[in-house]
């Protein structure tokens, strides 16, 4: 005998499958001052169970990708391979540096980071729990050493100014169809991603999966929060003055306050190398201007709602949403069940 599942079940299951469908048929978005509501589906279904909450969170995303953030590939490439090419230091307590290159499918380059933790010893590292992780950007690896005193696992991850390794995945998906429409900042969030794929299937004797907190400042805290909403292995998160359009959302910002708009945002300034004295970061090769699209943050469209902030159906409340609620941590699910 087949065996049927709970009508309840069946029921929800339905609900959330035609509160998907209905929106591709919905009304088009009515302007609004207000931030728009994230407990409401496009086609105006209330989320009244954590199972509605879940199919709500993908549409949240498919509003972020469209209107800020930008698509990301239709295909995730897998991990090819890693290898450790380099471990120093140690010894007394000291802190261990291991530099590990992964490469991945179709990608022609490669992603290096960093593992940084304290080495007690071989008898006590055999018999040690797996560690805490904190995950970082190169940019801030004094933040990532501090953390190893407190019992961390440091990753540093080229996912900055100082080092970035998405530029592969850019030149690669470029050719590929549909192209992803992705900014800078989510790019380099769906990298962070792609390392955690590693670190959650190779390095679970070191590292305590359960326990992977991220945090960043400024474009790296906004890549942080992003990061963190995407992908739910990322436990917790503290973005330093992520600001517009992530923290601060589009319709309560402007240049003067909370420093930020669509046109200092959108095109990425200092996120690509410059080539004059004293420029920083890890651009384009050669800066070539055909290039320079890939440094800017946001997709491109979103550049058309400076001074329209009430016509833009997602907005940076979206991001806080999709990272609170975590069934596994009982909070919506306690709402709900």
């Amino acid at each position: 005998m087949v065996a049927r599942p709970p009508p309840l079940l069946v029921m929800l299951s339905l609900v959330c499958r035609c509160a998907v469908a209905d929106a591709a048929a919905a009304p088009p978005f009515v302007p609004t001052a207000q931030l728009p509501d994230v407990l409401t589906f496009i086609n105006g279904t209330r989320v009244t169970s954590a199972s509605l909450w879940a199919a709500r969170r993908e549409e949240l995303k498919a509003l972020l990708d469209e209107h800020i953030l930008g698509t990301r590939p239709a295909v995730r490439p897998k991990l090819e391979s890693h290898t450790t090419t380099s471990k120093s230091g140690g010894g007394d307590g000291g802190v261990v540096s291991e530099l590990v290159t992964l490469r991945f499918e179709g990608i022609d380059g490669a992603v290096n980071i960093e593992l940084l933790y304290s080495d007690d010893g071989a008898a006590a590292a055999a018999a040690a729990a797996p560690r805490p992780a904190l995950l970082t950007q190169f940019d801030h690896r004094d933040w990532a050493l501090r953390g190893i005193s407190r019992g961390f696992v440091g990753v540093c991850m080229p996912t900055g100014d100082t080092h970035d390794d998405t530029w592969p995945f850019y030149y690669h998906y470029n050719t590929t169809t549909p192209r992803p429409t992705w900014g800078l900042i989510a790019r380099r969030a769906y990298l962070v991603s792609l390392i955690l794929d590693y670190l959650t299937a190779h390095r679970t004797a070191l590292i305590d999966t359960g326990r992977i907190s991220m945090f960043g400042h400024s474009r790296n805290g906004k890549q942080t929060l992003i990061a963190t909403a995407y992908d739910e292995r990322i436990h917790s998160a503290a973005g330093s003055s992520p600001g517009f359009p992530i923290a601060t959302p589009a319709r309560f910002a402007s240049n003067a306050f909370a420093g930020e708009q669509w046109p200092s945002s959108t095109i990425g300034s200092g996120s690509c190398k410059d080539p004059n004295p004293g420029g920083k970061g890890t651009g384009p090769p050669n800066n070539h201007p055909s290039d320079m699209a890939g440094c800017a943050w946001w997709t491109e469209s979103a550049q058309s709602y400076y001074g329209r902030a009430p016509w833009l159906p997602a907005d940076g409340h979206f991001i806080t949403a999709l990272i609170a609620p975590r069934c596994e941590k009982r909070l919506f699910c306690t709402i709900f069940t």
